[in-house]
């Protein structure tokens, strides 16, 4: 009786499985290399976006408050120049004043002149109260100057004293100087520049 020959060991097997194990393990290395590169990709465009959106973000904020500084500069000049406005009615008023004033004091004796003048001085001390831009106030200085000339001159001429017998006509003549001066000044102000040599007003 002849012996069997010992099994032989088959190795393709273990050959075919090593290979499978070899190529599954460089796919799935490849596979997870292509996916780290999108996540990088995904990751970068994400971080683009984001920097994107904050800087149209920062550049919408920037014109809204472009916008806003706009709005409050037109709105502080528009309440400027109300203010202005009525500084020059309040103005204007005193001198509509004045010149009635002038008209009652003109046309009195002299011996009813105790009462216009009277009026004179109060239209006059309004006027001195007046709370009125630098421009502005400039001008009322050659009105309240005129003014208090003018008064002289009917003081004057309400004594009649004959040592000074002609002296109120030399006072009136300087009072409508002031008024004059006064109305240069505001049409100067209308333009934007201040009176210059501006006389010192007397409480």
């Amino acid at each position: 009786m002849s012996a069997k020959p010992p099994p032989r060991f088959n190795l393709l097997p273990i050959l075919l499985g090593i290979v499978v194990f070899l190529v599954g393990a460089v796919w799935w290395k490849a596979n997870q290399k292509h996916e780290s590169v999108e996540d990088r990709e995904r990751a970068a465009a994400e971080a683009r976006r984001t920097r994107e959106q904050e800087v149209t973000t920062k550049a919408a904020q920037q014109q809204l408050d472009e916008q806003r500084r706009a709005f409050d500069a037109k709105l502080e000049k528009e309440k400027s120049r109300t203010a202005y406005d009525k500084s020059v009615d309040a103005l204007i008023q005193q001198q509509d004043k004045w010149v009635d004033a002038m008209k009652l004091a003109g046309n009195s004796p002299r011996a009813s002149l105790a009462g216009p003048i009277a009026r004179l001085q109060e239209v006059r001390r309004e006027t001195a109260q007046l709370v009125l831009p630098e421009c502005l106030s400039g001008a009322r200085l050659y009105l309240v100057t005129g003014m208090d000339q003018t008064i002289d001159g009917f003081l004057s001429f309400l004594r009649n004293d004959p040592a000074r017998k002609y002296d109120y006509y030399d006072l009136f003549a300087a009072g409508e100087k002031g008024v004059l001066a006064y109305q240069d000044a505001m049409k100067r102000c209308g333009m934007g520049s201040a009176p210059a040599g501006q006389p010192a007003e007397r409480e």
